[in-house]
């Protein structure tokens, strides 16, 4: 049985006073939720793009990671 992955691109728009400068995503959120941030989804967001192995294992390369976080080897193919 083929594994299925997903990929999902998430916009998130933030509007502020001030430059976001070294700010990691979890500051981000909570600037929006209680600081002095406005954030919202983008209507371009993509929530479950279906991607096969190879596509994955790129995408898994390109985020910093490995393919075989997924139990795939370097062209996407299902480990043993």
């Amino acid at each position: 049985m083929t594994k299925k992955f997903y990929r999902s691109i998430i916009v998130f728009e933030v509007l502020h006073d001030r430059p976001l400068s070294n700010m990691d995503l979890g500051d981000i959120v909570y600037e929006c939720d209680r600081g002095d941030c406005v954030g919202s989804f983008h209507p371009d967001t993509d929530w479950n793009a279906e991607v096969d192995g190879p596509e994955m294992a790129e995408a898994l390369t390109r985020a910093g990671s490995e393919p075989e976080f997924f139990n795939l080897d370097d062209d996407g193919e299902e480990l043993e």
